[in-house]
């Protein structure tokens, strides 16, 4: 009986060991106190719950191990590697490509800007730049082990040689367009300097007939005027239109003064926006008037020897005025231009102190006008007028002028009847005369228009070069033609005014 109990009681307890242990390979299953034994033979349902939660967990875990580390339309800047023959290429070609891309846009944006067309959001920087960012680098199968990889190389290769085709028709294209904005420079400089030259023995020949340099010079600004205002009256070409302030002017015509203190009011208004033409204009008449006297004073050549310190004016005003510094080697460079110019008034043969203080207060006059016209060019003149080219400038600046420089004749006046009987009386003189004084006016315009638009493409200082180089050939014609003499410290100082000057363009172009 005994050992009957006991077969029981281990049988139950192996019995409840057994279905605890199935029990536990379910998770979330309600256990009862109660016939634990019958549990999952009379709970068929609850069983059946449970092993649905059970599926449905385990395939969220699935899912979710499939979801990527990276978002699927993201594309890496590189490709995957997966081959070791492949992988320094790739990166490599990739690299070089995006490289000579950036190149490229850089050199369209210079070439851009140099030719004076530079706008900083320009559509054709979006042109240039379009091509390259739909250029697909991600879009190989990472898994791909044939050999379009290979291809891929060979591809990139290509667009490679494309690119570097592109950046060389790019950069031949700058270069041609140098050339030629250069052929520019060169032909409006050589016009510049013949038309000065030209000039210059019109109006030595006519003070050398009468020497009336004030009157003279005014009549030349005065000549000027028909070259323009006709072709501005026939519409052959724009003339210039200033704009004026409306509101002003309505103001001023509704007031009770009378029309004298209004046109005064408008003068005003006037000087006041346009005082850099009127400046200009001031200094241009000026300095015309003084170099007149001075070449009635002296000789050709010592006048343009003196005019040879343009550049040293120039270096002074810029620093003063502007603020505009250069390197100690430009500035050294200043040295021999000084030096030789002393040399040169030293022992010129035809040396006068009135044609050597009416050069350099020529030149200061000079200066300022070049400074004021560069800061007038660098403004937006579309504020100002319509039609305000650097040719229609310095048609305004020939009106003003010869309005400014009409009082002057004054210091002449005493002079004309003497020589107005003195012409009467040599009809031959009369005749050669007027020509020269003509032909004068005429090449005294038309090189100082020159001159203008040469500013319009160079610096002040350059500008300031160009002029004094233009000295050589005026002192070789004053020699040629009007058998001026030289000294031979003369002769020395003249080359080394010259030759500073082409010192002081290159250390100014190298050194700043």
């Amino acid at each position: 009986m005994n050992m009957l109990i006991k077969s029981v009681i281990i049988a139950f307890v192996i019995n409840i060991q057994i279905h605890i242990a199935k029990c536990l390979k379910h998770e979330k299953n309600t256990y009862f106190s109660n016939s634990p034994i019958n549990f999952h033979y009379n709970n068929i349902n609850e069983y059946s719950k449970n092993k649905n939660y059970i599926n449905a967990n385990t395939q969220k875990k699935k899912n979710f191990n499939k979801i990527p580390l990276f978002i699927n339309n993201y594309k890496t800047t590189y490709e995957k590697i997966n081959r070791p023959n492949e992988n320094s290429s790739n990166i490599r070609d990739v690299h070089k490509y995006s490289v000579e891309k950036r190149k490229i846009v850089l050199n369209a944006k210079n070439n851009e800007k140099n030719e004076g067309k530079f706008v900083l959001f320009n559509n054709s920087g979006k042109n240039s730049t379009g091509n390259y960012g739909n250029r697909n680098y991600g879009n190989r199968n990472p898994n791909d082990v044939s050999n379009n990889g290979g291809r891929n190389v060979g591809n990139t290769m290509a667009n490679n040689t494309n690119t570097n085709k592109e950046a060389n028709g790019i950069t031949k294209s700058g270069i041609l367009n140098n050339i030629v904005e250069g052929g520019k420079t060169l032909s409006l400089l050589s016009l510049w300097y013949v038309c000065n030259i030209l000039y210059n023995i019109e109006n030595k020949k006519a003070l050398n007939l009468v020497n009336l340099p004030i009157t003279l010079s005014v009549l030349q600004i005065y000549i000027g005027l028909p070259l323009f205002l006709i072709p501005w009256f026939l519409k052959l070409k724009n003339k210039p239109e200033l704009f004026y302030d409306e509101n002003e002017m309505k103001r001023i015509s509704q007031s009770n003064r009378n029309f004298i203190i209004k046109g005064f009011q408008r003068y005003m208004q006037f000087l006041k926006k346009y005082s850099s033409i009127m400046k200009q204009s001031i200094y241009h008449g000026y300095t015309h008037l003084l170099s007149v006297i001075a070449m009635g004073a002296g000789a050709i050549s010592f006048v343009h020897i003196v005019k040879a310190l343009g550049p040293l004016f120039a270096a002074f005003f810029s620093f003063a005025l502007t603020n505009t510094r250069m390197s100690i080697y430009t500035y050294s460079s200043l040295v021999p231009i000084v030096v030789g110019v002393s040399l040169a008034s030293i022992k010129e043969l035809s040396f006068t102190y009135k044609a050597l203080y009416s050069t350099l207060i020529a030149n200061v006059l000079t200066t300022l006008r070049t400074i004021e016209a560069k800061d007038l060019m660098n403004k937006n003149l579309e504020k100002l007028g319509k039609n305000l080219t650097p040719e229609n400038i310095f048609s305004l600046l020939t009106i003003f002028s010869a309005i400014f420089l009409t009082p002057a004749l004054y210091m002449d006046a005493h002079r004309w009847k003497d020589t107005y009987y003195y012409l009467m009386n040599n009809k031959n003189v009369l005749k050669v005369f007027g020509k020269h004084v003509l032909m004068s006016g005429v090449w005294f315009y038309l090189y100082n228009q020159l001159s203008f638009i040469s500013l319009n493409r160079l610096n002040h200082i350059t500008h300031a070069v160009a002029s004094t180089v233009k000295r050589v050939f005026l002192i070789l014609t004053s020699y040629f033609i009007f058998g001026t003499k030289f000294s031979f410290l003369g002769g020395v100082g003249s080359a080394m005014a010259v030759s500073g000057t082409f010192l002081y363009s290159i250390a100014k172009k190298k050194f700043g």
